[in-house]
């Protein structure tokens, strides 16, 4: 599956970026099960949120569950794509399957209103 996460992930953000150079990438974020809806997840993006408004760029990330997915949308990141790796190979938990649906993941990009503005 690694191997198909970097060219997949390319294109959706050369789609959502549309040749912007600059933006901020998320590129791992995780919450320990004990901690969870407390707001910890969300009170972090927000400060790159407020950070990357500053700076005029946007914020890329992958969710890699539908919960996240869902919490990302909630903070008003859009979804530019939708991916599935190891389609035919795993299952949905990433465990080895014969014609398996595969692993969904989801390129999400936020954009500040000056950002989106900016860019149109």
């Amino acid at each position: 599956m690694l191997v198909e996460f970097t060219p997949l992930v390319d294109a959706a953000k050369a789609k959502g970026l549309k040749g912007r150079k600059r933006f901020f990438y998320v590129f791992f974020l995780g919450t320990h099960p004990d901690a969870r809806g407390k707001g910890l997840c969300s009170a972090l993006v927000r400060e790159y949120q407020a950070r990357a408004a500053k700076e005029g760029v946007p914020l890329w990330l992958e969710a890699t569950t539908a919960y996240s997915m869902r919490l990302y949308g909630r903070l008003g990141f859009r979804i530019v794509d939708e991916m599935v790796l190891g389609r035919g190979k795993v299952g949905a938990d990433g465990l080895e399957c014969k014609d398996g649906e595969g692993v969904r993941i989801w390129g999400m990009i936020w954009e500040a209103e000056e950002v989106k503005e900016a860019t149109a």
